[in-house]
């Protein structure tokens, strides 16, 4: 028999039966975000590092200690270990759930320099800060400065590896190296003067280069850097904070939500829909178990790449009524189901509540629940669905 497990997590937004986008965490901004296997990582500005399997949130135990940084401003994978850049230095995880962390000084870098991107490819690790560009060639041990031909005050935002060459965005212009950052170039050609566009996102897909800024939109480049384009039809909102790719499909996150292209970016579309409040304000996305994930102003939201299809195959398959209710409401399934387990969690993975049942319908009783907004996700063996449920006054 396949088990299917019910997580009802709790969260606390604005709720549509119709929303496009769903919230998976609310409260703390969340600055980054990366997608590792089976594992969504995020850093936040005041509560470190936490990672997400899909089911539940875990806090990957970033702490620094009295007196040091919280702020994640970026965060990598480097082989087993997670690397989040700080406002002061970089954290270092004994392994992908988090483990004992250490956070070095290291000779050859600005110390206490913001650290605002990151990059890994096998024992190299580039380390965007305020002060240009930092690189380490042995998996961290040491770094050094290396910013030839970039402004040493430079602040990198943006990083992106294609190929044997790197891409620097900045607040004064995007700079390209072919020669792990021993010699930067700034690349101008269809790009705006230098200092007058800061480079906030990067983003490839085969020969295609995509380039966000703040106010001047989304760039993009067919020849690997060497001419650019500006492609903003639609973009009613050109500061462009993240860009994240997955087959034909573009998006990119700005401060009144996300937009969505499916040519290439000869148009955009809006693809804000259940987007509420600061969750319209879009730091970072990223592609997770074939869905786009937004990091906003208040916590992570997911959507369904395909415009909310999964969502209608959801509401076949599982349904809640009544929905927003006071005392209790029962949850439906269009099959039977055995030994299943219903666990209500908080949204950092803590469980509150564990129920067993088996059949196709239980009751939820309100009992010592909060009024609030609830979270419900149903694991399968094939797929994990996500409703949302209303407790009233």
């Amino acid at each position: 028999m396949k088990k299917f497990y019910a997580i009802i997590m709790l969260i606390f937004f604005g709720w549509s039966a119709n929303a496009q986008w769903n919230q998976i965490s609310y409260g703390d901004r969340v600055n980054c975000m990366v997608a590792n296997g089976t594992k969504l990582y995020v850093g936040l500005q005041n509560n470190g590092v936490f990672f997400y399997n899909g089911f539940a949130w875990y806090n990957a135990n970033f702490q620094p200690g009295a007196g040091m940084p919280s702020h994640i401003y970026s965060i990598a994978i480097n082989g087993t270990r997670i690397v989040a850049g700080t406002e002061a230095r970089m954290g270092f995880s004994g392994n992908l759930n988090g483990g004992s962390w250490t956070y070095p000084y290291f000779a050859g870098m600005v110390n206490n320099a913001e650290v605002y991107s990151l990059a890994t490819s096998g024992s190299n690790i580039f380390a965007g800060t305020q002060y240009a560009m930092h690189m380490s060639s042995d998996y961290g041990s040491t770094f050094h400065h290396l910013y030839s031909g970039m402004p040493s005050y430079a602040s990198v935002y943006s990083l992106l590896i294609s190929g044997t060459n790197i891409f620097a965005g900045t607040n004064y212009g995007l700079f390209l190296t072919s020669d792990n950052c021993n010699n930067w170039t700034e690349v101008t050609n269809g790009l705006p003067p230098s200092g007058q566009a800061t480079f906030y996102s990067l983003a490839t897909s085969g020969s295609n280069i995509f380039a966000g800024t703040l106010g001047g939109g989304v760039f993009l480049s067919t020849d690997n850097g060497n001419n650019w384009t500006a492609i903003n039809s639609g973009l009613t909102n050109t500061d462009v904070d993240a860009l994240a790719i997955s087959g034909t499909n573009i998006f990119a996150g700005t401060s009144s939500g996300v937009f969505k292209s499916t040519n290439n970016g000869s148009t955009w579309s809006d693809f804000s829909t259940g987007l509420t409040g600061n969750g319209l304000d879009v730091t970072s996305l990223v592609i997770y178990n074939s869905d786009i994930y937004a990091g906003t102003n208040n916590g992570v939201w997911y959507s369904s790449i395909s415009m909310g299809i999964k969502e209608l195959a959801i509401n076949n398959e599982i349904s809640i009524s009544p929905n927003p209710f006071t005392s209790q409401t029962t949850i439906s399934f269009n099959k039977e189901l055995q030994s299943a387990t219903i666990k209500i969690v908080d949204v950092v993975g803590k469980e509150v509540k564990n129920i067993n049942f088996s059949g196709k319908e239980i009751i939820l009783e309100k009992g010592e629940l909060r009024v609030g907004v609830y979270f419900v996700q149903v694991q399968s063996e094939e797929r994990i669905y996500n409703k949302k449920i209303i407790i009233q006054h």
